[in-house]
């Protein structure tokens, strides 16, 4: 067994209303940064667990993101699989 970290990012659907995110934003073109045209917040998870090898740590991740950690109707999520040698 390996030890493998999986980060997770969540980010509301595109079509979704963002209202932390766009008054960040509001606040960020308040503050001069003129340039920032949009802003989504989401939350960001880091999972460790033990798998066989990668695409077994990614099965077990998704399966997660699938039952408890994102509420799919409103989310998508990334994942991305490392090993705990590859993060030191």
């Amino acid at each position: 067994m390996i030890n493998f970290i999986a980060e997770i990012f969540v980010f509301p659907h595109p079509e979704i209303l963002d209202p932390q995110g766009k008054a960040t934003l509001n606040v960020l073109h308040n503050l001069e940064f003129k340039n920032v045209s949009d802003l989504r917040i989401g939350k960001a998870m880091k999972m460790e667990l033990m798998a066989e090898n990668e695409d077994s740590a990614r099965a077990v991740a998704e399966e997660a993101c699938r039952k408890v950690l994102v509420n799919q109707v409103m989310e998508f999520y990334e994942i991305k699989i490392k090993t705990l040698e590859q993060i030191t």
